[in-house]
């Protein structure tokens, strides 16, 4: 922190110690206005210097104020021969709280800035790898969104030297319950199967058309029982796999949509350890 900061934060705090000491102890309500006032040089503190300049000026903040809190004592200002009625029971717990505060806010505060100082740190840092893995997993169903996540896939990064790709179809089992109502559940698991060798074999011929060698692609059918998402199949593949990137489509979701039912693309890029590419359908 700056000298000219820390002078303006004590310039701030001498301000507002002044207007508590030099007004009279009859003007309750003006002490209790200038007692808020404390806050602000306790949380620029925090903003400019971290968690440790933000506590330590509320503790200083404390230790000044805490006096005036017994100057208000029904013994001191009879001491003082002060006519004014003593200070309740609620006013002392008022102020011990605005002590509680006081801290708090300074805790608060220079978190807040620790927190975002290491965020910049973080994203300031270079990154000098020295390969860059060729092992894409590519996140296929039969959605528009996702046969155009292949196609740009392929156009973009097919000739890439040593690329390997494992196309992934994941399709989640039918909950017996209401398997009387649409089919039996072997015919169901038959039809998935076949509409996942479909889009699997369509997403290999993408492919292969944009550069990408046969004997580079691998496919992949996997099941999300009842008890998991798809997202968690996708996690769990990564986890096992050697995947540098996961590719997949983007679908266009409502804010709604996307906190009732979940976003695939979201949960990737926050959970997974693998890069995340997520290919938006352009708009028409």
């Amino acid at each position: 922190m700056t000298p000219r900061r820390v002078a303006l934060l004590a310039v701030l705090v001498g301000a507002v110690t002044a207007l508590h000491y030099f007004t009279s102890i009859n003007q309750l309500p003006l002490h209790i206005i200038y007692r808020e006032f404390y806050l602000a040089p306790i949380i620029l503190a925090g903003l400019w210097g971290g968690r440790k300049t933000g506590l330590t000026t509320s503790l200083l903040v404390s230790l000044i104020y805490l006096p005036h809190i017994f100057m208000l004592s029904g013994a001191h200002l009879e001491m003082m021969h002060v006519d004014v009625e003593a200070p309740t029971a609620e006013t002392y717990v008022g102020n011990f709280l605005a002590l509680a505060v006081f801290n708090l806010a300074g805790f608060l505060a220079g978190s807040y800035a620790d927190a975002r100082t290491g965020y910049l740190k973080k994203s300031q840092t270079a990154y000098q790898p020295t390969t860059y893995g060729g092992d894409f997993l590519l996140c296929v169903d039969n959605s528009g969104s996702a046969q155009y996540a292949i196609k740009y896939f392929a156009d973009v990064l097919g000739g890439l030297p040593g690329i390997k790709v494992t196309l992934l179809w994941v399709f989640r089992e039918q909950d017996p319950a209401n398997a009387a109502e649409e089919a039996n559940l072997e015919s169901y698991h038959d039809d998935q199967m076949s509409s996942g060798q479909a889009a699997l074999e369509s997403a290999r011929e993408v492919l292969t058309k944009g550069g990408v060698p046969v004997e580079a692609i691998q496919v992949k059918s996997m099941t999300a029982d009842n008890k998991s998402s798809i997202s968690d199949i996708v996690l769990e593949e990564l986890a096992k796999g050697n995947y540098h990137t996961v590719v997949l489509g983007k679908r266009e979701l409502s804010k709604a949509e996307e906190f009732l039912f979940g976003s695939l693309s979201i949960k990737l890029v926050r959970e997974a350890r693998a890069n995340v590419l997520s290919v938006k359908v352009p708009t028409q």
